[in-house]
């Protein structure tokens, strides 16, 4: 099966797609990760009516890839403390659809999106240069089937959605729609495809400069009879963005392991962006991150521990995370996985008394990811020149500046800099391993002022060599 992010808020399962393997089913929480694009610093009201304009991918912030953060209705109130300008997309989870393409309106994900708070985030993320989106979810087939296998429904969800832009003044939508294969419902993928076509063909109409994004399952692309056909959507979308995480049920059923193991078993990051290379261009792919991890109940302290019989998993945020870390718990122990290239940590929780607050009398093991790993994620993302990363969710790190260094470590340009360049034998401009990258470098030998140039990374600014060796900075 195929690994499905959480979407519920913490301690709520959820269900994986199925690959032909058909692996045991994977945590359902409400835990996503969307990401700002930039655009105009036009205030987002309730009333506006402003659409999507030309993106900007963090063009104030020195970001050189898309940074996608979700901002679910229940971490609204944190979002006076989110750092917006290493943001490029912010995305509101969300509105629900029901069956017949309306939405729900007696739901958290309606009251957040009539809050103020929401205000606020969508005005902050507009400042800062960030895109704002509306997710739009689904999580079972019979609510999924109702929509996309009728006209009628599949229209009034595409117009319900473009007023739902308009009346907020955003830059595009995020569907998450999370079905999976099944004889019940065999027309499901094919439907939901062309469903994906028709909604972004008609909000590109009416905004040509939008973003239509859709999340889809770790494993999704590796085979193409599953709820998601990535091959079929890549041409109708703007990006994808990958649930990179809640894999440890699906790798290792009945013990306690990582959330999102950068290699090894079956599901891992890099084999997902390799299997999503082979069917979608690097530009369209977003390697989504969790921000949180998992904790069990396991039968001994060892790595990967069988999980104690009748016990389940309990979905724990970075910040409950350093809670855990911090709060005197026994006999503790801290790792790190070298095949995850992720930390993991085991206590005793004994029955009464635990400093912790557990009493579950029980060894406990905690895997999660902090900035050390998400850096190595991000090292992939950049190596593979992906469009960029997004985190499952906004506000999970709490007040901790950890993972939001991480990002700026890997995906951050800083201006001013220092560095070398020099001259090759052709012309061209070379930059020393402490420097600005430099791409596109161009020579012109035959002139008699300009010899070379070169841009920066960002496409910020750049370099022109004059006839005798001499660099001349233009831009930032």
């Amino acid at each position: 099966m195929c690994p499905r992010g959480p979407r519920r808020p913490p301690r709520v399962t959820r269900r994986s797609d199925r690959t032909p393997a058909r692996m045991p089913s994977t945590h359902r929480s409400p835990w996503r990760l969307r990401r700002p694009m930039p655009r105009a610093q036009v205030k987002a009201t309730p009333s506006a009516v402003a659409g999507p304009s030309t993106p900007s991918v963090a063009a104030s912030n020195k970001l050189f890839r898309e940074v996608f953060g979700f901002a679910p209705y229940w971490q609204l109130s944190r979002n006076a403390s989110w750092n917006y300008s290493l943001l490029s997309t912010v995305a509101y989870f969300g509105l629900t659809a029901n069956n017949d393409g309306t939405f729900n309106t007696s739901d958290s994900g309606w009251t957040g999106w009539n809050s103020q708070a929401l205000t606020d985030t969508f005005n902050r993320a507009h400042a800062a240069g960030d895109r704002d989106v509306v997710v739009i979810k689904a999580f079972s087939n019979a609510t999924i089937n109702g929509i996309v296998s009728s006209s009628t429904a599949r229209q009034t969800l595409i117009n319900n959605t473009i007023n739902a832009i308009a009346q907020r003044g955003l830059d595009g939508v995020n569907i998450d729609f999370e079905g999976s294969t099944s004889s019940s419902y065999p027309n499901l993928q094919a439907d939901f495809t062309s469903f994906t076509g028709q909604l972004s063909s008609q909000v590109h109409q009416r905004w040509p400069n939008a973003m239509v994004s859709v999340d889809t399952y770790s494993g999704a692309a590796s085979w193409d009879a599953g709820f998601f056909n990535i091959s079929a959507l890549a041409p109708k979308v703007d990006a994808f963005f990958i649930m990179g995480y809640d894999m440890a049920s699906g790798n290792m059923p009945g013990h306690a392991g990582p959330n999102a193991p950068l290699t090894g078993w079956t599901y891992n990051d890099t084999t997902a962006v390799a299997q999503y290379l082979s069917k979608a261009p690097a530009s369209k792919i977003i390697l989504g991150v969790p921000y949180y991890g998992y904790k069990w109940s396991t039968t001994s302290n060892q790595p990967y521990a069988s999980i104690v019989p009748g016990s389940g998993a309990i979905a724990n945020t970075y910040s409950g995370v350093l809670d855990d870390l911090s709060c005197g718990a026994q006999q503790q122990a801290r790792g790190w996985d070298g095949t995850a290239q992720s930390p993991w940590s085991s206590w005793w929780s004994p029955g009464v008394g635990d400093p912790c607050g557990g009493n579950y009398n029980s060894w406990r093991e905690l895997y999660y990811d902090d900035a050390a790993s998400l850096a190595r994620k991000y090292d992939l993302v950049n190596a593979n020149n992906l469009r960029g990363a997004g985190m499952w969710a906004l506000g999970m790190d709490g007040s901790s500046p950890d993972l939001w260094n991480a990002i700026a470590g890997k995906f951050v340009v800083t201006y001013p800099f220092t560095g070398m360049y020099t001259v090759d034998a052709f012309g061209g401009i070379q930059s020393d391993a402490s420097s600005v990258p430099l791409g596109g470098s161009g020579y012109w030998p035959n002139w008699p002022v300009i010899r070379a140039a070169a841009l920066l990374q960002d496409a910020s600014g750049g370099y022109v060599m004059d006839a005798f060796g001499g660099l001349h900075q233009f831009g930032q």
